[in-house]
């Protein structure tokens, strides 16, 4: 954690940001904008967003990390999401809930960051609902039905740039191509889009939002907000088990009272033990060929020659283990993980509002949340708080006129929807999830398939689990593992124990568990250092299933349902450039032809870019959106037809 606040204070010397109650105009300030797939969507329908951060100037910026989007209708969020930045982009998606109610909602975007000034400098924009499964989505039949019932053609501000297909009209199911001319050489990101075209009026265009982030007044900076350049900062609250009420005073940990005194293993306390043992790690050394491996069997090896000699300068080993890192299991450390077959582990600090802040990375795609409080039995537990803002300042959206011209496109495109839903899979189960923060081979691994199967799980360890073991403390069975200290190795009892991801602070927990349901366990020898603190080595177990089935972790363990930051997932399209395809006879019923977020130009001036149209027909609309790295913004659209 030292090393994240450091990072804070190089940042701020550097670009001369203040961290707290400044108004001056020095600071540095950040922008996002915004660009959606379509203006228009059913509920049922998926938004996918392109999110681009720059400073006041529209000049591309690379700060933060993670941006928050919401789309909220008068005042309170309605959906709400959070996506990934790199290199000061990101790309996320909103499933629209399919009891949605018909209306205009406003896509409101930020950073944490953008917090520390004020709402009024958020991204804003309006984007229309259509609910065809409620009765009032139906036309409004009084108004009169017009032929030219779209909006006229977005404005092209890109300059020298033209947009055009390579024909005015197509089939269904046919390949085409969009001819880019005139594209700059130093741009900074492009997205490009085809949907049907929108009926629905519009009151700004993409550059008349880019213009309005330019024109918006910065607000007092009052630097309660830290920013996320690392990743996602994860906030709580420690509660009070017994009285459900946020604790700010000093956590007192439990006192260990010692069960038995320490006293030097003799070897006749373990006849034969270390033997066997030295005879097992030469079978193994001679069985495997990992350099990693052999390094560590080496040592061990060297150990036991140690302990075997009996020399009176070997440090023995205690029973009860006096050792470096014993007072981490007197610390109250708040920590969070995330569930799942990786250790994604972060200790948390108390702020002085007494809240608790993990900085985190690596979290991507995760759906679970694991959070407790080591030391405190089951005192205590942490509340995680929504990063989001979810309540704004009230704002009436217009009334959302249906023309009763588009009764039988609405009719169209919901039948195309439902079909599109019966043949493709649940599109929030597609998230791609990021690599772990802290990734590293374990000194052992055993799948457990690959040994005798015992019932409980001591009998696992005291049979083959080299390295690690139960013992006897106080009346209960806590887990040590082999750690290095100087040139000797000893067990360690401050251990951190994972569970598919969740921490394990009472360690009878997995004494008791069904061994059948783990696949494997992995052994990390100490000492291991993870947010600041230091643990004598990471037991890892993990199940079949990898959904920690069947484990009650205590009261000061909570596991709940998270959300984690979106990567960008690929929008799954058909290639028809195949003519065998063409004759498939699965629907295509995409009414969003094409969406590519992160257009490569390899600085070319003209680029071709192919799609695919599918069964709807109609007019489609291809928009071009994107920033130079001196902040020009780029915008131009084009509009063909397919019969």
């Amino acid at each position: 954690m030292k090393r994240y606040f450091c990072c804070i204070i190089w940042v701020c010397i550097a670009w001369n940001v203040p961290l707290s109650g400044n108004t001056g105009k020095d600071e540095l300030r950040e922008r996002i904008y915004v660009q959606t797939d379509k203006q228009m969507y059913l509920a049922g329908e998926q938004i996918r967003m392109k999110l681009l951060t720059t400073d006041t100037e529209q000049v591309p910026l690379v700060f933060s990390k993670i941006a928050y989007a919401e789309l909220v209708d008068n005042s309170v969020a309605r959906i709400q999401s959070m996506v990934e930045l790199t290199n000061g982009t990101g790309e996320g998606q909103m499933q629209i809930p399919a009891d949605m109610p018909t209306g205009y909602y406003r896509l409101i975007a930020y950073t944490r960051y953008m917090r520390n000034e004020s709402a009024s400098i958020f991204f804003e924009k309006n984007i229309a609902v259509v609910n065809t499964y409620q009765s009032g989505y139906y036309p409004d039949e009084q108004e009169a039905a017009t032929e030219n019932h779209y909006p006229p053609n977005r404005e092209n501000s890109s300059g020298t740039i033209s947009l055009q297909p390579d024909k005015s009209t197509y089939a269904t199911r046919n390949r085409g191509e969009l001819i880019l001319n005139g594209l700059p050489e130093n741009i900074h990101t492009l997205s490009v889009s085809i949907a049907g075209k929108d009926w629905t009026p519009t009151a700004e265009t993409g550059a008349s939002l880019f213009r309005q982030n330019q024109t918006k007044q910065p607000a007092e900076f009052t630097g309660a907000f830290l920013p996320e350049y690392e990743g996602h900062i994860v906030t709580g609250k420690i509660i009070d088990n017994q009285t459900g009420t946020p604790l700010f005073g000093e956590i007192l940990p439990v006192t260990r009272q010692p069960s038995v005194e320490d006293k030097p293993v003799q070897m006749n306390d373990i006849p034969g033990q270390l033997n066997v043992l030295d005879s097992l790690l030469q079978v193994l050394k001679q069985s495997t060929s990992d350099e990693q491996m052999q390094k560590n069997l080496r040592e061990f090896m060297a150990g036991i020659v140690q302990l075997k000699s009996g020399e009176q300068n070997i440090p023995t080993m205690p029973d009860e283990l006096p050792d470096p890192n014993e007072t981490n299991l007197l610390m109250v450390i708040p920590a969070l993980s995330y569930p799942g077959d990786e250790i994604r582990f972060f200790p948390g600090q108390r702020t002085e509002t007494g809240d608790v802040r993990f900085v985190t990375t690596g979290i991507s795609g995760m759906k679970e949340i694991a959070t407790t409080v080591f030391a405190v039995d089951d005192k205590y537990r942490i509340d995680v708080q929504s990063p989001f803002v979810t309540r704004f300042a009230s704002k009436q959206p217009s009334t959302l006129h249906i023309d009763s011209a588009c009764y039988s496109q609405l009719l169209e495109r919901s039948v195309a929807l439902q079909v599109l839903h019966y043949f493709s899979a649940d599109p929030s189960s597609n998230w791609n999830t990021s690599e772990p923060y802290f990734k590293m081979k374990p000194s052992m691994s055993y799948p457990l398939d690959e040994y005798t199967r015992f019932a409980t799980m001591r009998e696992v360890f005291t049979e083959f689990i080299i390295g690690a073991r139960f013992r006897r403390t106080d009346g209960k069975w806590r887990l040590s593992s082999f750690v290095k200290r100087g040139f000797q190795h000893t067990y360690g009892t401050a251990v951190l124990v994972l569970l598919d991801g969740v921490p394990i602070t009472d360690h009878e927990i997995v004494f008791n568990y069904d061994p059948l349901t783990v696949e494997t366990i992995n052994i990390y020898y100490g000492p291991c250092n993870l947010g600041g603190y230091q643990f004598d080595g990471i037991i890892e177990l993990i199940t079949y299933r990898r959904l920690h089935q069947d484990l009650n972790p205590g009261r000061s363990t909570q596991i709940v349902p998270f959300n984690g930051p979106q990567l960008f997932t690929p929008m799954v399209t058909n290639n028809y450039s195949d003519g065998n395809n063409r004759q498939s006879r699965m629907p295509d019923s995409r009414h969003t032809l094409l969406w590519n977020p992160d257009v490569q130009t390899d600085g070319k001036s003209s680029i071709r870019l192919p799609f695919d149209t599918s069964d709807l027909t109609g007019e489609f609309q291809a928009t071009v959106e994107g920033i130079t790295k001196d902040g020009q913004f780029i915008f131009t659209t084009a509009v063909f037809k397919v019969e």
